[in-house]
Protein backbone atom coordinates (compact mmCIF):
# COMPACT_ATOMS: atom_id res chain seq x y z
CA UNK A 1 0.00 0.00 0.00
CA UNK A 2 1.32 3.42 -0.92
CA UNK A 3 1.98 5.80 2.00
CA UNK A 4 -1.00 8.10 2.54
CA UNK A 5 1.09 11.23 2.10
CA UNK A 6 1.80 10.15 -1.51
CA UNK A 7 -1.83 9.43 -2.45
CA UNK A 8 -3.57 12.30 -4.26
CA UNK A 9 -6.50 13.43 -2.12
CA UNK A 10 -9.30 15.91 -2.91
CA UNK A 11 -8.55 17.76 0.37
CA UNK A 12 -5.44 18.84 2.22
CA UNK A 13 -4.67 16.82 5.36
CA UNK A 14 -2.36 17.83 8.16
CA UNK A 15 0.25 15.40 9.45
CA UNK A 16 -1.91 15.00 12.56
CA UNK A 17 -4.91 14.00 10.44
CA UNK A 18 -2.79 11.57 8.41
CA UNK A 19 -1.55 10.08 11.68
CA UNK A 20 -5.13 9.68 12.91
CA UNK A 21 -6.08 7.83 9.72
CA UNK A 22 -3.01 5.59 10.02
CA UNK A 23 -3.95 4.84 13.64
CA UNK A 24 -7.46 3.79 12.63
CA UNK A 25 -6.32 1.65 9.69
CA UNK A 26 -3.72 -0.13 11.82
CA UNK A 27 -6.01 -0.66 14.82
CA UNK A 28 -7.39 -4.08 15.78
CA UNK A 29 -10.92 -2.73 15.29
CA UNK A 30 -10.15 -2.12 11.61
CA UNK A 31 -8.02 -5.18 10.95
CA UNK A 32 -10.07 -7.73 12.92
CA UNK A 33 -13.64 -6.40 12.63
CA UNK A 34 -14.42 -3.64 10.16
CA UNK A 35 -12.21 -4.74 7.23
CA UNK A 36 -13.58 -8.33 7.24
CA UNK A 37 -17.09 -6.89 7.40
CA UNK A 38 -16.44 -4.73 4.32
CA UNK A 39 -14.87 -7.67 2.48
CA UNK A 40 -17.92 -9.81 3.23
CA UNK A 41 -20.30 -7.08 2.13
CA UNK A 42 -18.29 -6.56 -1.06
CA UNK A 43 -18.42 -10.28 -1.89
CA UNK A 44 -22.15 -10.31 -1.21
CA UNK A 45 -22.77 -7.34 -3.51
CA UNK A 46 -20.72 -8.98 -6.30
CA UNK A 47 -22.55 -12.31 -5.84
CA UNK A 48 -25.93 -10.61 -5.99
CA UNK A 49 -24.92 -8.60 -9.04
CA UNK A 50 -24.07 -11.86 -10.82
CA UNK A 51 -27.72 -12.97 -10.47
CA UNK A 52 -29.50 -11.68 -13.60
CA UNK A 53 -33.01 -12.68 -12.46
CA UNK A 54 -35.86 -10.19 -12.64
CA UNK A 55 -36.74 -10.94 -9.00
CA UNK A 56 -33.28 -9.88 -7.82
CA UNK A 57 -33.31 -6.78 -10.00
CA UNK A 58 -36.71 -5.78 -8.64
CA UNK A 59 -35.52 -6.28 -5.05
CA UNK A 60 -32.03 -4.79 -5.48
CA UNK A 61 -31.39 -2.90 -8.74
CA UNK A 62 -27.94 -3.09 -10.35
CA UNK A 63 -27.26 0.56 -9.50
CA UNK A 64 -27.93 -0.14 -5.80
CA UNK A 65 -25.46 -3.04 -5.81
CA UNK A 66 -22.86 -1.08 -7.77
CA UNK A 67 -23.24 1.78 -5.28
CA UNK A 68 -22.63 -0.68 -2.43
CA UNK A 69 -19.53 -1.98 -4.21
CA UNK A 70 -18.21 1.55 -4.71
CA UNK A 71 -18.86 2.42 -1.06
CA UNK A 72 -17.10 -0.71 0.23
CA UNK A 73 -14.12 -0.15 -2.04
CA UNK A 74 -13.86 3.53 -1.13
CA UNK A 75 -14.24 2.81 2.58
CA UNK A 76 -11.59 0.14 2.60
CA UNK A 77 -8.52 2.18 1.54
CA UNK A 78 -6.99 -1.22 0.71
CA UNK A 79 -8.90 -4.48 0.98
CA UNK A 80 -5.74 -6.40 0.11
CA UNK A 81 -4.03 -5.30 3.31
Amino acid sequence: MEPLDRVPLPIELTQEQIGAIAYIVNSPAWIDVFRPLLVGMLRGFYNELADPSRERKDAKPDDYLRGGIALCRASSLSLSR
